[in-house]
């Protein structure tokens, strides 16, 4: 899951973004102020959006079905064109892009973008990612969930097959809680289970 937008001063421009991007490929736009001076403008696009980030820089990320797009805050810049489910903003400054391209987990740090991690237990797709406290990230896959610590991966054991996982929130170092197809899941301890069903 990522880090939402904290900052007020971005409200107006993110929530007419956002009401735009819905719409469905930036094809046009139109611009408009409210009597208190808010300027908003509406964005149409082609593809459904997954998920937003906000990096220290200033600019907006868009993970859509087509790809990973940045917004300045005049226009968009397209990254690829595999479809992106996930980003994450970490403490320590990177943009973590999840998505079915291959690699299935990639970053980006002062503009320059890598792969992370080098490992078959990371494979495309890669649907959801949080940041652990220590900074590890658990890993949400087709094959299952993965604790990645930066060097080492601890393999999740949990239902077979693995659902389809919609968004995963890290919880104590050991300890996360995805949402799924099949219902909530709770993993602690190299071990995951259905707490809830759908």
């Amino acid at each position: 899951m990522t880090h939402r937008l904290s900052a007020f001063s971005h409200f107006a421009l993110v929530l007419g973004f956002a009401f735009g991007l819905v719409l469905g490929l930036v094809t046009s736009q139109s611009a408009w102020a409210d009597d208190a001076g808010v300027s908003v403008r509406l964005f149409e696009v082609e593809s459904g959006v997954n998920d937003l980030a906000q990096t220290a820089d200033g600019f907006l990320w868009v993970a859509m079905a087509d790809g990973l797009k940045r917004f300045d805050g005049r226009q968009f810049i397209q990254f690829g064109n595999a479809e992106v489910h996930d980003l994450l903003t970490t403490r320590a400054g990177r943009l973590i892009i999840a998505g079915s391209g291959t690699p299935g987990l990639q970053a980006l740090q002062a503009g320059t973008r890598f792969v992370v991690p080098h490992e078959s237990a990371v494979q495309a797709p890669v649907w959801a990612v949080d940041e652990a406290p220590s900074g590890a990230l658990w890993v949400a896959t087709k094959n299952g969930l993965v604790l990645w610590d930066g060097n080492a991966s601890l393999a999740i054991a949990g239902p077979t097959p693995w659902p389809r996982v919609r968004a995963v929130v890290a919880g104590k170092e050991q300890d996360a809680w995805l949402a799924t197809d099949a219902g909530l899941v709770h993993a602690q301890h190299s071990r995951a289970e259905i707490v809830w069903s759908a």
